[in-house]
């Protein structure tokens, strides 16, 4: 019996001690930065070939926040030849760069599979990261507190990709997403993000971007407006739909502007935070024909906001009234549609 007691009070002691075995297999050098280490998770084939992650230095839980030179850029090396060996990195461990508060910038190699929990904890300093593994997964907490990344790079052969890791960073307001991705995830959890574009290319393309917004690859559906974008926001002319939980809790866009060419739907602004909306095309452009009585054009706009002021041409402002007064007359729900003094003269008179 007192052997069973002993056994259960080291096991408990040991789960209760501090993580200090020493992770590093070898280590490699950066020029005019620091130097990484390494942990071998492969060992190397018949062939001189294995797989090795970044890692910490030394002990876990003591971390060396002065390892490297202020304001360094690294570069992870793909692969490394070590004691004849080659080794291709192909991850970066659990707080591998934790703590390294001098570390400003770093690029992520195409081998690497996945970046671990708490890799990049508290990095105070870095503000730009450039990955170019096309498949990738982020530990969700891999970027934990730091706040003061700016600007990620995602390679051109990036075709899936999570922002959510990102949620962390404070300065993170423009994202470019490379011209080949075909599924992204996550941007609505970066709190200042104003706007996203991508790079400009001949080839077939999942989404599109206009006006700092994600559309569909055709730019008939609005995808998602960034959570800080705000004041004005044009619709694309090829507009036709609004996907499902685009305006946001706390959207901050309080006018349209939609362009000549759109058909504006009756609930495209249901839910939405607007306050104005400026038509900027004729009246033909934007009435809704209902199928009832296509020689009488019907118009309106659903929305909760009590105040909705729209502005259109002068030239177009009576026959918007009275497509108004038509959809009045034929839906019967004086509740779900403006009066007509919500339309107002562009000019503001």
């Amino acid at each position: 019996m007192k052997n069973i007691v002993s056994i259960i009070l080291l096991s408990t002691y040991s789960a209760l001690a501090p993580i200090c075995a020493f992770a590093e297999d070898f280590t490699y050098t950066i020029p005019d930065a620091g130097t990484l280490s390494f942990e071998i998770v492969k060992k190397a084939d018949t062939g001189g070939h294995g797989e090795a992650i970044v890692t910490y230095s030394g002990s876990i839980d003591k971390q060396d926040e002065n390892q490297w030179a202020d304001n360094s850029c690294i570069e992870i090396p793909s692969k490394i030849n070590h004691l004849g060996y080659i080794y291709e990195i192909v991850g970066i461990g659990p707080k591998a760069f934790a703590h390294k508060r001098n570390v400003k910038e770093v690029t992520i190699p195409e081998n690497v599979r996945k970046i671990s929990e708490f890799a990049f904890e508290d990095c105070s300093d870095l503000t730009a990261i450039a990955i170019n593994s096309p498949n990738i997964e982020i530990d969700k907490d891999a970027f934990f507190d730091c706040l003061g990344i700016s600007q990620i790079s995602l390679g051109v052969d990036v075709a899936d990709f999570d922002f959510s890791s990102f949620k962390w960073s404070e300065s993170l307001k423009n994202i470019t997403l490379p011209a080949r991705i075909r599924k992204v995830d996550g941007l609505n959890s970066l709190d200042n993000l104003q706007n996203i574009n991508m790079k400009s290319s001949d080839e077939e393309k999942k989404y599109e971007c206009y006006d700092g917004c994600l559309y569909s690859a055709d730019s008939r559906c609005l995808l998602l407006i960034p959570s800080s974008k705000c004041g004005d926001l044009k619709l694309s002319e090829k507009l036709e739909d609004i996907a499902g939980g685009v305006w946001q809790k706390d959207c901050k866009i309080d006018r349209v502007i939609a362009p000549a060419g759109i058909i504006l739907k009756p609930d495209l602004l249901l839910n939405s935070p607007v306050t104005q909306v400026l038509l900027e095309g004729p009246f033909s452009a934007n009435v809704l024909h209902e199928n009832v009585n296509a020689d009488r054009p019907m118009w309106t706009l659903k929305t909760h906001c009590p105040n909705l002021k729209v502005y259109v041409k002068k030239d177009a402002l009576r026959k918007y009234r009275n497509a108004l007064k038509e959809y009045q007359k034929y839906n019967g729900n004086a509740d779900q549609v403006k009066e007509d003094n919500i339309l107002l003269d562009e000019s503001g008179k």
